[in-house]
């Protein structure tokens, strides 16, 4: 069974809005640091995504922002045609921020490429690969709640997925899951390459009891799955960042001298039915 909830907002998302709100006044840069920074995570499933762009070298004001010289366009590499991207200007905080739309589907497991120019032949490009889409699965389901369950995700070529275990607040079995429907989620789990070690697929086992301790632990381990998994389902939710994507997220905001945050991702939530029917009994506090 298988859960969207479009509505729902991705830690990716919450990093860029601190990343394009956090303005200041202070002078431009010189021109030997760099031209532009630019901002933009292009979300696979989404049919329209923006890209942020501003231009370096004019003050952080509302004067020196309102124009930006720079032609963006954007292009698959294994394609011949390049888009020009078009740009418009939106105020927010006396600032004017330069925002251009990129309206095709972003494509899984392709290099792009980003060039923004400035009218005297300067510029700046930047290289991506977006994360793949293989089918996630899951086994065993339908079972009782402290059955481990093995989640699957393969091929990821190398990039990052980021997974947390959920539930949602809900108080009667029948209620439907909405978009104002609040959830508690656990601790992530981080799947990266490391040690220069490329990972080509993702194997995550879970207890569903396990998980549910760890988010509830003051509530009784004997009832706590059918209190809670009301709709005789946990939810697993995964995040799939293109290669280096993830990292250059979460590397510290603050260095003024690494001025792009560009990259591709998708999420999705699964739910994990498990047999309601099946109490767990002293065996679930065994190690």
């Amino acid at each position: 069974m298988k859960l969207k909830k479009p509505c729902f907002t991705v830690s990716v998302l919450v990093l860029f809005l601190g990343l394009i709100s956090c303005e200041n006044s202070l002078d431009p840069l010189d021109k030997e640091t760099g031209l532009y920074s630019v901002y933009g995570a292009l979300d696979l499933r989404a049919e329209t995504n923006f890209i942020r762009v501003r231009e370096l070298n004019t003050p952080f004001t509302e004067g020196g922002t309102g124009v930006i010289d720079a032609k963006v366009t954007f292009k698959a590499l294994e394609d011949e045609e390049e888009l020009e991207l078009e740009g418009e200007a939106v105020e927010y905080f006396d600032l004017y921020h330069h925002n251009f739309e990129y309206a095709e589907q972003v494509r899984p497991n392709t290099p792009y490429r980003l060039k923004v120019e400035r009218s005297d032949g300067a510029s700046v490009s930047l290289e991506i690969t977006t994360p793949s889409m293989p089918i996630p699965t899951t086994a065993p389901v339908n079972q009782k709640c402290n059955v481990p369950v093995t989640f699957e995700l393969d091929p990821i070529e190398g990039s990052t997925v980021v997974i947390y275990i959920g539930y949602p607040k809900l108080v009667k079995k029948d209620q439907k899951i909405t978009d104002d429907t609040e959830w508690r989620w656990g601790g992530k789990y981080v799947f990266a390459p490391s040690n220069n070690e490329q990972l080509r697929k993702v194997v995550f086992t879970f207890s569903p009891y396990d998980e549910l301790r760890r988010i509830l632990p003051f509530n009784s381990p004997f009832v706590i799955c059918k209190e809670k998994l009301i709709t005789g389902n946990i939810f697993l939710r995964y995040e799939h960042y293109g290669p280096g994507f993830y990292e250059e997220l979460t590397k510290d905001t603050l260095d003024v001298m690494n001025t792009h945050r560009f990259g591709a991702f998708y999420y999705d939530t699964l739910a994990v039915p498990y047999d309601t029917l099946q109490s767990c009994g002293p065996e679930c506090l065994e190690d």
